[in-house]
């Protein structure tokens, strides 16, 4: 459906959010690595191992600045 870019203050890009037609969003890394998902029906952010991360929408803290 549609996709964010996540920038860093010079421009570079270190994630993307990608939102699918069911409502769920999923996050990837610069370099494509899957880091979790969204699920807006049951409101759960989880990480790349399936492991609940919290309550409502947290993808963008998944993104390790320190890894590009």
């Amino acid at each position: 459906m549609g996709n964010q870019i996540l920038r860093d203050n010079h421009g570079r890009k270190i994630g993307e959010i990608q939102t699918r037609p069911d409502g769920k969003q999923t996050i990837r890394d610069g370099y494509g690595r899957h880091l979790g998902e969204y699920d807006a029906k049951n409101n759960i952010t989880r990480d790349t191992f399936g492991r609940r991360v919290g309550d409502g929408n947290l993808l963008a803290s998944l993104i390790h600045l320190d890894c590009k």
